[in-house]
């Protein structure tokens, strides 16, 4: 597909021109309010707008790197502000840290934002029902309306990747990866310290002829939950070839 979705499924740009398809920004008293709920729990915040990072001034770790891949970079944040054309918020720290203020960071804002574990140490604060997978749904739905054959494959080793594989229609993730999502995957690859993702084209080549039949029969529906399986099973399962 020519489109490319970001922000952990905020955003759905176009590959080709480069311009916004879709998406959708928090509002800026929320990310004031965000600011202010993680302010002093870890020491990495940084801010994502339009193809632009805010940070705090002394972040210069943030400023290194996002400066080395172009992307612009305002080391103004001094204290929680409301910020326009927001499109997520993360914090990170060490691992340990992040996993133990993670719950309560989502129970503090509340219906206001959606908070997600992003890796080892980065937790992604997004706005409500904002997701890789609902992303996905809406990129792909005209092509479904239009009666086009869809066979979704999707990968992915962190939470912030969980609605994703749970609307493909083959979901592969990592043995590193959490218990949720190797609990939903069709296959398992070796971890990424073995560059298990270099071997993701056996397995799909395996699976893709019994899922494309499932699609002829209609038995496929794209949609979340529970995917047919052309082994029987509703979810989980391994392929370590």
């Amino acid at each position: 597909l020519p489109e490319a979705i970001v922000y952990d499924g905020a955003r759905i740009m176009s590959d080709e021109t480069g311009q916004e398809i879709w998406g959708v920004t928090i509002p800026p008293e929320t990310v004031e309010g965000i600011l202010r709920t993680i302010w002093d729990l870890a020491p990495g915040v940084q801010v994502f707008g339009d193809e632009k990072v805010f940070c705090r001034p002394d972040d210069t770790l943030a400023r290194k790197y996002f400066s080395s891949l172009g992307v612009p970079v305002i080391d103004d944040l001094a204290c929680p502000r409301a910020i326009r054309g927001v499109f997520r918020v993360i914090i990170h720290g060490q691992a340990d840290s992040i996993d133990e203020i993670g719950e309560g960071i989502s129970s503090a804002v509340g219906d206001s934002a959606r908070a997600v574990f992003a890796g080892d140490g980065f937790l992604d604060i997004l706005g409500p029902g904002i997701s890789k997978g609902a992303a996905l749904d809406r990129l792909l739905g005209s092509l479904v309306e239009e009666g086009s054959p869809v066979l979704v494959a999707a990968a992915g080793d962190h939470l912030n990747d969980m609605e994703l594989l749970e609307y493909a229609h083959i979901s592969i993730t990592m043995e590193d990866a959490r218990e949720p999502l190797r609990a939903m995957a069709d296959v398992i690859l070796p971890p990424a310290s073995e560059k298990g993702f270099s071997r993701i084209l056996g397995p799909l080549r395996s699976l893709a002829g019994p899922f494309e039949a499932l699609s002829r029969e209609g038995r496929l529906t794209g949609r979340r939950g529970c995917k047919p399986s052309p082994g029987g099973r509703s979810q989980g399962g391994m392929f370590n070839g």
